[in-house]
């Protein structure tokens, strides 16, 4: 009789049981050797059977919902000659496989390196959260051209904090669905962690932009950010430290990217010339900063209606 394992996946757990009798009984009712509680599973749904010479049949002994093994709808029996075998049982999912099938890496746990550390403590998670706080107040005090509005200071702060608590919410629930675990304070920890190195790059393109005249330059920056940087930065939070399967975190990376992309798409397409209707909104003011410290020299009122007169039917005319 073949050594086998009956693995069972649900909800990001894996419960595992020896095959270890002639004939193994599967079902929701208590008196079976394997009991799954799930209610498309039938009182009586399956029997795994292993003959003395080494052969395995599965016995399909449902109505509601026949057995099915690698996709195969089963009325009666089948023998199973390769390992490892999918079944559907139910709406659940099912492998049976040899005693000795690989078994996964194992993963660290707890600070291993810096950025475990950085993630995974609550304390500086609370810490990265009030840094993206302060940054946003400097960022908004830095481009004020007059005094403090402090509703509005307290609005945008107030804006950024609670997004913040709803983005790590939303994460913690993804990692409550595909790992089997509430992560809350990781979650707010890599959400204000994107937020912080997005400030910190943004504000400086957006000055590289003011110095060289060239709002070209921040308009690639938040596209790279934002439709990249960010989803990466999530896939890797979902791989290496919520131990998240790599399918999942890839499907939750590109449904994120497409309304980014879309964003990003509908902010800057006038600016990289992908729509050349008319824009309401002017590119100049991307790239407004209270202090004068280009290496062109702003053009005054006078040097502007005097070079205005060169213009003629979108035409410069060459004294």
């Amino acid at each position: 009789m073949a050594a086998l394992i009956f693995e069972l996946a649900q909800k990001g757990l894996h419960q595992y049981h020896n095959i270890d009798k002639p004939i193994v009984r599967i079902g929701r009712a208590f008196d079976n050797d394997i009991i799954l509680s799930d209610i498309t599973v039938s009182p009586h749904h399956a029997l795994i059977e292993q003959s003395a010479n080494g052969l395995t049949t599965l016995r399909n002994l449902s109505h509601e919902n026949p057995l099915r093994v690698d996709g195969n709808l089963i009325e009666n029996a089948i023998e199973i000659e390769n390992f490892p075998s999918h079944l559907d049982i139910g709406r659940l999912q099912a492998r049976l496989m040899p005693i000795d099938t690989e078994v996964a890496t194992t993963r660290h746990a707890g600070c291993q390196s810096f950025t475990r550390c950085l993630i995974q403590n609550p304390l500086s998670a609370t810490l990265l959260y009030l840094s993206v706080l302060a940054t946003s107040v400097l960022v908004f005090l830095s481009g004020l051209l007059v005094p403090i509005k402090w509703p509005e200071l307290l609005l945008e702060t107030g804006a950024v904090a609670i997004g913040i608590i709803i983005l790590a919410m939303a994460i913690t629930g993804i990692t409550r669905v595909a790992g089997h675990r509430w992560e809350l304070s990781p979650a707010i920890a890599i959400v204000s962690l994107i937020f912080l190195l997005s400030e910190i790059i943004g504000v400086t393109s957006h000055i590289i932009s003011y110095v060289l005249s060239n709002p070209l330059i921040s308009d690639i920056t938040d596209i790279i950010l934002i439709v990249f940087l960010t989803p990466l930065m999530l896939w890797l939070f979902l791989t290496r430290i919520s131990h998240i399967n790599k399918l999942p975190a890839n499907i939750i990376a590109l449904v994120m990217i497409v309304p980014l992309a879309y964003s990003m798409y509908s902010t800057h397409a006038k600016t990289l010339g992908f729509n050349h209707s008319f824009s309401a909104h002017a590119n100049y003011d991307n790239n407004l900063l209270p202090w004068d410290y280009r290496f062109k020299p702003t053009l005054s009122i006078d040097r502007f209606i005097s070079e205005s007169q060169l213009i003629k039917a979108g035409k410069v005319i060459k004294p």
